[in-house]
């Protein structure tokens, strides 16, 4: 059993080892940017630990990409043509297997 804490120590030594000092300066810089934690500490009210979520939750949406009107028209269009193009396959399928099932039982 020591054994294996022995391996696992020098397997974190060689991972840590090669890193490029300029990917750890990036990670710490965006650990500084990170939303305050949202667990709940001991003693404090529901008021504030919903105070610390709805920051948290008012950074990340600072971080997503809104589409552009022209984005939302463009692939509003897209989805539109397509749901017409699969209504239209179906139709199809439905009145060709109508008809054959009609020929069948008749």
């Amino acid at each position: 059993m020591g054994e294996g804490r022995k391996r696992e120590g020098n397997d974190t030594a060689r991972k840590t080892a090669g890193k490029d000092p300029r990917k750890e300066q990036k990670l710490k810089r965006d650990a500084r940017k990170a939303p305050p934690p949202t667990r709940r500490k001991p003693g404090e009210g529901v008021i504030k630990t919903s105070r610390r979520f709805f920051e948290g939750v008012w950074h990340e949406l600072k971080k997503v990409h809104w589409p552009t009107r022209r984005e939302v028209t463009i692939y509003t269009g897209v989805v539109l043509v397509s749901v017409m193009l699969v209504g239209v396959i179906l139709m199809v399928a439905d009145l060709i297997l109508s008809q054959i099932l009609a020929r069948i039982i008749t």
